[in-house]
């Protein structure tokens, strides 16, 4: 609306207010007072109809980010979780997880690191079960291999991510 206010003000000015100015002018560009003004080229309804609408353009959305799943997890609280996922130091494991996630199975980092143990990508929880995006068991348990993997305990990975800030 206010694109076609500002673009009819224009017009206005362009049709009614240029011609008399101009006219003052002679052929060497001098301005002449006594230059009868000209009369205006177009009438209003003539400059208005003339007058493209701008419609205005939806903004881009944002570069997207992955949808995540409503939170859908089993009942219990992260350390019943982190048992039922077979994890022999829940202490430790705990400690990581809360600095890691929180113990939210839908914690994202705009990295692309996901869940409980903000793997990244989160895809590469798939290969511990296809509810690897709800499922906090699923997650602790792919998270169990790759800190037994990587660190070679849950003790280690705690002292790696107090040492550096991540594990």
């Amino acid at each position: 609306m206010r694109y076609k206010l500002v673009l009819t003000s224009i017009a206005i000015l362009t049709a009614f207010l240029l011609p008399t100015q101009v006219a003052k002018l002679t052929a060497d560009g001098i301005p002449r007072d006594n230059v009868a003004p000209a009369k205006p080229v177009a009438t209003l309804q003539a400059v208005a109809t003339t007058i493209p609408t701008i419609t205005p353009v939806p903004t881009a959305k944002p570069a997207s980010t992955p949808k995540i799943a409503p939170q859908t997890a089993p009942s219990g609280t992260c350390a019943d979780w982190v048992r039922a996922a077979g994890i022999g130091d829940v202490a430790s494991a705990l400690d990581l997880i809360r600095r890691e996630s929180g113990c939210r199975v839908n914690a994202y980092n705009p990295s692309g690191a996901y869940g409980i143990p903000q793997a990244l990508p989160g895809s590469k929880m798939a290969s511990a079960g296809a509810d690897w995006r709800t499922n906090p068991i699923t997650q602790l348990r792919w998270m169990n291999s790759y800190v037994l993997g990587r660190y070679g305990s849950w003790a280690n990975a705690l002292g790696h991510s107090y040492s550096k800030g991540w594990y």
